[in-house]
């Protein structure tokens, strides 16, 4: 999966833009009148506190609000009903926090965490540091793969007042600060349960609630007047309506009409909107933070351990044009494992697409007509896993190999990931919910350990080592430099190959957003900080 990752963060591509533009901007502070002619805002009255009394957006993921449940929640209405953690700054990668008044190391394996003492969830319960605990040991609790390469000690974890917590560490993990950590109510979420539909409308922290949920149709949040944090972060849109979409043809052709204010866009509406234009609307696109990476399952079939195959694959597959295939003008050539913008990027070196010397590695191996390789993987059934599984069988057949694969709804497909004998053989790795540090533990996660999706780890001693210190080294030019010797390593033996930068677009209609306002709340194409670009600093 891939890093901060969740197994959810593997999950749904979407658009990786090709190019990046230059897009013109619409500049009003928060007490201007806003000229707004698109039927997706509804203008606040004067005097009210806000500029929008309500926004209209769209999503194609719709879920419950049980933070790391594969990608059956809703992240975007994640961020406007729960305080996250650590937050990281798009455009400074400056790291903050709107709960804690203070952090430091203790010691080498002790991060103490000081929450503020007036923070206070929908239900008028303070929240304290029982509950910063909960909101990280809860996943260990259900099972979830989230916070699975963060190593925390929970045994030796200690609440030392209301409000501090010192976290221990078995070992740092360099991309904790990363991890969107939701503050759960313990005691309401122990009350209700995992199980329970009250997580549709649940208790938070954030300065918005849920007042409807229409399965598969819309969520209305609503501004709480009892945040907490109102007076010194006051919201500037009292109402978000977040309308869901089945099909991303659809929410497109609302975008065009002005129906909605802000929606992702695959790449086939990008590149429809490259050669049209919009009419009223621009589209963002930016790097997402990783690399879509295929990497081979040794866990699952023997015959990756044998180099002469793996260098197969290097060779057999012209990956320029596999990567053109499968992800259109979303594509971004690399030969990194990070984004070239990343300070752990590193040009680790590329392959010449030659079929026949493909063939000769897999004969010198063992395969030939008469013994064909065979492979078999279960990816999730979303359009970008779909084709490019396709393409990937025909490459494979122009090889000689025999690969076949299954399509599974996301719960049966995360099931197979995680365990040893699913089936999973092979994949394309990625992290669909962006990495705003860009570090190459973020972009490879699980690679170190067979703890979570088990086709992700390299069983390779060396690379392990390397990846694992990079991993738990607190020190940035130490880890940058043990970062880019395990991406050389996995070049060198051929244990990963890189094939294009990630990427997202977002669309959003000019009279209503501005880009400054837009990038200060989105992170990639599945996952915008509703709240980032609700707040009044956001609209001065």
């Amino acid at each position: 999966m891939k890093s901060r990752m969740k197994l959810r963060n593997i999950c749904s591509a979407f658009v990786i833009a090709a190019m990046l533009f230059t897009l013109p901007t619409v500049t009003a502070s928060a007490d201007e009148p806003r000229e707004v002619t698109s039927p997706c805002v509804k203008v606040a009255e004067e005097g009210s506190g806000y500029v929008y009394d309500s926004v209209t957006m769209g999503t194609g993921i719709f879920g419950n609000f049980i933070p790391g449940t594969a990608p059956t929640e809703t992240d975007n209405g994640c961020s406007l009903v729960f305080d996250v953690v650590f937050k990281v700054d798009p455009e400074t990668k400056e790291l903050y926090s709107d709960i804690l008044e203070d952090w430091y190391w203790e010691d080498e394996s002790t991060l103490v965490m000081k929450m503020k003492d007036n923070i206070y969830f929908s239900n008028g319960e303070n929240a304290t540091a029982e509950d910063l605990l909960y909101t990280y040991s809860s996943h260990a609790d259900r099972g979830s793969a989230y916070v699975t390469e963060v190593k925390i000690n929970y045994d030796k974890t200690e609440i030392r007042d209301d409000y501090t917590l010192a976290m221990n560490f078995d070992a740092f993990y360099s991309g904790f600060y990363a991890y969107k950590m939701y503050l759960i109510d313990k005691s309401w979420s122990e009350s209700v349960g995992w199980d329970s539909l009250e997580w549709l409308q649940p208790v938070g922290s954030g300065p918005y609630a849920v007042t409807e949920y229409v399965m598969d149709d819309h969520i209305t949040f609503t501004a709480r007047d009892d945040y907490w944090n109102k007076d010194e972060n006051p919201v500037k849109i009292r109402e978000w309506y977040m309308k869901y979409y089945a099909d991303s043809a659809t929410m497109a052709m609302d975008m065009e009409l002005g129906n909605i204010a802000m929606c992702a866009f695959t790449a086939v509406d990008y590149e429809r909107f490259l050669k049209e234009g919009g009419d009223g609307y621009d589209v963002y696109a930016g790097p997402s933070g990783c690399c879509y990476i295929f990497q081979f399952g040794f866990l699952e079939n023997d015959c990756w351990y044998d180099k002469r195959v793996r260098e197969a694959f290097s060779y057999g597959i012209p990956w320029e044009e596999f990567g053109a295939v499968t992800l259109g003008t979303s594509y971004r050539p690399t030969h990194g494992f990070v984004p070239e913008t990343s300070p752990e990027y590193i040009d680790v070196g590329g392959y010449t697409y030659d079929v026949e010397k493909a063939k000769e590695l897999l004969k010198e191996a063992g395969y030939d007509e008469s013994n064909p390789l065979k492979l078999h993987t279960v990816m999730m059934d979303v359009s970008f896993y779909s084709k490019t599984c396709e393409a990937f069988e025909y490459y494979c057949s122009q090889m000689g190999v025999e690969f076949t694969y299954d399509l599974k709804d996301i719960p049966a497909c995360v099931m197979d990931w995680n365990t040893l004998g699913g089936g999973c053989e092979l994949g394309w790795n990625f992290n669909n919910l962006g990495s705003t540090t860009q570090q190459f533990v973020q972009s490879m996660t699980f690679a170190g350990s067979d703890a979570g999706a088990k086709w992700c780890f390299v069983d390779d001693d060396e690379f392990v080592e390397l990846y694992n210190a990079a991993s738990a080294e607190t020190d940035e030019e130490k880890r940058i430099e043990l970062s880019k010797k395990a991406q050389q390593r996995l070049y060198d033996e051929c244990l990963a190959i890189p094939y294009s930068e990630c990427s997202y677009a977002v669309a959003y209609r000019t009279d209503v957003f501005t880009l400054d306002q837009l990038i200060k709340g989105v992170m990639c194409n599945d996952y915008y900080n509703l709240t980032n670009i609700s707040l009044a600093s956001n609209w001065e």
